[in-house]
């Protein structure tokens, strides 16, 4: 599936919910990167995460876990079945 926004990204892939920190960011979705979160997010399928990730020119969602740069772990209820980065914001 060709997504190109974190618009289309959160229609098809749909972030669950972080049931484990009622004040998560990402609204609500995003787990982090240390204690329970990071392990609960381990356990999941690889093809049902994605790391938000900081890079060179912005900020992105790269599929799988990545541990360089890493900012948090989104858990999605739909797999992906390609590997991808997407941009969710750029440096000024």
């Amino acid at each position: 599936m060709n997504v190109t926004t974190i618009e289309e990204w959160d229609e098809v892939y749909k972030p669950e919910k972080n049931w484990l920190d009622d004040n998560a960011s990402w609204g609500g979705a995003l787990y982090e990167t240390y204690g329970e979160e990071v392990k609960y997010v381990f356990s999941q399928p690889t093809n049902r995460v994605w790391t938000y990730v900081d890079g060179d020119s912005g900020t992105y969602l790269a599929t799988g876990v990545k541990v360089c740069n890493r900012i948090g772990y989104l858990v999605t209820d739909v797999p992906w079945t390609e590997e991808m980065e997407i941009q969710v914001s750029e440096d000024a």
